[in-house]
């Protein structure tokens, strides 16, 4: 399999720094540290591939299998579904296969409102003690080990069964980012992936089609479909954003929370946005994981290969 970070190394090396500066657009002291304590993005490593793409050789190639993991001992994970629909067997399917009782609480909310049904949750969460919450909607089919159902559902016979077998779970813990989740698209056939680059850049937004690979990228935000919270995050909005607090008991008594982790700040960007920006503004970063790519449900299981009819490059780390 062809080493990405080395051949971008080998591209600066071959090219010069001045060069690939003026390929990608960034800075040469960011350029200089690619291959060492910086990577590059998706979107600068497809211009690179554009400029020279015999330097990266095979970048469809199968990626490096995901390293299984093992729940710490202790660590607990709470998670949150709000809804106010029937949810989809699928669903449920996947749910049910990886729920384990002794490690996981689950609460959800059926309010009208996707603001309060989420804030409502986000409270169970900080009052379960649970370390980590994993939001999942009630639409979302993730992976879950059932290789021949997910490929049926989604219409997909080719969907790489090492990504249906993961734990998306614990996959997204193992990531060790604080704000991680799953790269999922939008219900229609020009389905977009679901966070803030992939909506800006057509290149970013057709790299994501290609499908799972073991690869996190940072995003601006992300949708709450698949998406995975640490404790840490909640505490430090709360801590720096003095404005989430509620001060209308009246409110707080008839709704059941007492912060508004999530609001709709405009047409243009939802409540999972927001929370991410809330987020950014406590130092915790979004990011966005490759290996986890759910099923977005609708008139059929939407996924990367079915959503946009444009292909990338596949780059592999």
């Amino acid at each position: 399999m062809i080493n990405i970070k080395q051949s971008v190394t080998a591209f600066v090396t071959k090219h010069g720094i001045p060069a690939t500066t003026e390929v990608t657009g960034k800075p040469a002291n960011i350029v200089a540290q690619w291959g060492g304590s910086k990577n590059p993005s998706l979107e600068d490593i497809q211009a690179l591939i554009n400029k020279d793409p015999a330097m990266f050789g095979d970048v469809m190639a199968t990626s490096e299998p995901i390293a299984p993991y093992q729940f710490e001992a202790g660590k607990r994970v709470c998670i949150l579904m709000p809804t106010n629909r029937p949810i989809h067997a699928g669903v449920l399917k996947s749910f049910a296969t990886l729920y384990e009782r002794e490690k996981m609480q689950f609460y959800t909310s059926n309010d009208t409102s996707i603001v309060r049904a989420r804030n409502y949750c986000a409270q169970k969460f900080l009052d379960s003690g649970c370390e980590y919450s994993f939001w999942l909607d009630d639409d979302t089919i993730i992976p879950h080990g059932d290789v021949e159902y997910y490929r049926r559902v989604s219409n997909n016979p080719a969907f790489p069964a090492e990504y249906v077998n993961i734990n998306p779970i614990a996959r997204l813990i193992q990531t060790g980012r604080s704000l991680v989740g799953g790269c999922y698209f939008g219900r229609s056939p020009n389905g977009t992936a679901q966070f803030q680059e992939a909506y800006q850049s057509n290149q970013i937004n057709d790299a994501a089609h290609n499908g799972p690979r073991n690869f996190v990228n940072q995003v601006g935000w992300i949708g709450f479909g698949c998406t995975l919270v640490h404790r840490q995050v909640f505490l430090d909005m709360i801590a720096k954003i003095p404005d989430l607090l509620i001060e209308d008991t009246g409110f707080v008594n008839k709704f059941g929370y007492k912060y508004r982790f999530f609001n709709h700040i405009s047409e243009e960007h939802s409540e999972d946005a927001s929370f991410c920006i809330k987020a950014k503004k406590a130092d915790h970063t979004t990011f966005v994981d490759y290996a986890v790519m759910p099923i977005h449900m609708g008139e059929m299981g939407y996924c990367y290969h079915n959503t946009n009819t444009k292909k990338a490059y596949l780059p592999q780390f």
